[in-house]
């Protein structure tokens, strides 16, 4: 069943946002999460007015609840939110289902 992993984050402030930016393509891009998520993306909110205040959001697909737990677990994974996301946000939420 797939799994859908979804993220989304309040930025400190615009410095934030592109270091942010940069990040997230080099996470996209990375051998370890790509052999496990379907699909990756991140971006900006379309309706700002609907956002409630949060400037970026992650959307990720995974084959089932197995994988989306290996990617979850990964060392690198773990780093990179520590690293890159913490440092950068204000607030975060994530809300992940299956369908």
């Amino acid at each position: 069943m797939p799994f859908v992993h979804i993220v989304l984050v309040k930025i400190k402030n615009s410095e934030s946002l592109e270091s942010l930016k940069a990040e997230a393509q080099t996470f996209e891009k990375k051998e370890e999460i790509k052999n496990l998520a379907e699909h990756v993306t991140w971006g900006p909110p379309v309706y700002t007015d609907r956002a409630k205040g949060f400037d970026y959001g992650l959307y990720s697909v995974f084959k089932d609840k197995a994988k989306y737990e290996e990617y979850r677990d990964l060392p690198y994974h773990k780093e990179w939110i520590s690293s890159k996301v913490v440092p950068n946000v204000e607030d975060i939420i994530a809300y992940d289902f299956e369908y």
